[in-house]
């Protein structure tokens, strides 16, 4: 029947494909509350405009976790990353797991993997929303420092012309690679 709380599928009844059968209730869509401009059943429940998805997260920026993750918060210590370092480094460094720095990322917009090499610009905006101090290092200054510890200067020669000894050449034998071509 087509009247006013029938089942099968009547505009204002609800029942259709759930069983309803002119229930406002889960099973159905909501009754006819909802056409004469009072709040309906369940239709809207559960969903939000933009505006207070936005809000929310606006106000998840200033608590310690980010889109609900919770995060380890520095005291601004520098943290010293090599140059196209991933996710999973920057997480090593702060004791942090790197699922939930994906996931942090994702809710600054910004997609990336745990494994994936990631700019200089995503690894100081992450470091500053975590209260860290990024600091991209390039693989050179990364080496001269690691030599330096050793009290080995980066580039230092191994002392003059007339000191050197004469040596036979490094020889490499290397195979074809056919790429399919």
């Amino acid at each position: 029947g087509g009247g006013p709380g029938g089942g099968g599928g009547a505009p204002a009844g609800g029942g259709g494909f759930r069983g309803g059968g002119g229930r406002g209730g889960p099973g159905g869509r909501g009754g006819t509350a909802g056409a004469f401009g009072r709040p309906g059943g369940p239709s809207r429940k559960g969903r939000k405009s933009k505006r207070q998805k936005r809000q929310e997260y606006m106000d998840n920026m200033q608590a310690p976790s980010v889109g609900g993750v919770r995060l380890p918060k520095g005291q601004g210590e520098t943290i010293r990353l090599p140059r196209g370092a991933s996710l999973t480094d920057f997480a090593e460094k702060i004791d942090a797991n790197p699922a939930s720095l994906v996931q942090v990322l994702f809710h600054l917009g910004e997609m990336v993997t745990a494994t994936q090499s990631v700019s200089d610009d995503i690894l100081e905006l992450l470091g500053g929303e975590m209260n860290y101090n990024v600091q991209v290092v390039s693989p050179e200054e990364e080496d001269r420092e690691l030599l330096e510890t050793f009290d080995i200067t980066y580039g230092e020669d191994a002392g003059e012309e007339e000191d050197l000894q004469v040596r036979p050449p490094v020889v490499t034998i290397m195979g074809h690679v056919d790429h399919g071509k």
